[in-house]
């Protein structure tokens, strides 16, 4: 540490030969780090093949009395705006990388790979050049850029918020073995691949399932209808 405080206000002290603190360098970094990752799902949100799951229920427009479902046109802006802005800083801060027909951003005709090829590259550039760029002033033109521009503008962040690339917890459509309601919630492995939860929230029951059921149980929420017998 240097005994100045970080540049963007925060009333911490900024890293050693930086303008920013700790805290300010880690959101960066964290951001470089999920950019393609981010770009590539929201890329993916907007397939050919799209369906709503109600409890596990495959819920299309392929069938009687089913329209086509509007395209959400929120994950397309929002990844091509997190592309050109990561461009346009890549080169602003010496990238040499030519971007060619993506500097702009992405266009509708944009693979998956393509897309996470290209903000890849240039996250990359910019986590490499990480200990410059955060030692000159125009780090906060940089982090307004990726974390707080004009209103309406999407972010790295604002994206995964809007269109997480996790699960989030649902309301399963089984009624809970326990108290009959349907008042049971999963909450989704995630992205590390723990085991899914489920839990009734009704506030005077609660019930789980137990671990030594768990398999069992699982199968009814999640498979083949099947309903293990409860002790009383």
């Amino acid at each position: 540490m240097n005994g100045r405080l970080c540049a963007r206000g925060c009333d911490r002290e900024a890293v050693f030969g930086l303008l920013i603190c700790e805290r300010c360098s880690g959101r960066i970094r964290r951001a470089l780090d999920e950019a393609a990752e981010v770009v590539e799902h929201l890329r993916s949100l907007n397939s050919p093949v799209q369906a709503v799951r109600y409890g596990r229920e495959v819920v299309s427009g392929s069938g009687p009395g089913f329209g086509q479902a509007p395209m959400d046109l929120g994950p397309i802006d929002a990844a091509d705006t997190i592309v050109s802005c990561l461009v346009h800083w890549a080169q602003h801060f010496g990238d040499t990388e030519s971007y060619g027909r993506y500097r702009d951003g992405l266009e509708s005709g944009t693979t998956l790979d393509e897309a996470w090829d290209v903000a890849k590259t240039a996250a990359d550039y910019l986590a490499d050049q990480f200990s410059v760029i955060a030692a000159t002033v125009e780090v906060l033109d940089f982090m307004d850029a990726l974390f707080t521009p004009p209103e309406g503008t999407w972010t790295i962040g604002k994206a995964i918020s809007a269109y997480p690339t996790s699960e989030m917890p649902y309301r399963h459509a089984n009624p809970c073995p326990a108290c009959k309601r349907r008042t049971i919630q999963v909450a989704p492995p995630g992205n590390f691949g723990q085991d899914a939860k489920y839990q009734c929230l009704w506030e005077t029951c609660g019930w789980t399932p137990p671990l030594t059921k768990l398999e069992q149980w699982r199968l009814y929420f999640d498979g083949p209808v099947f309903v293990p017998k409860e002790k009383k």
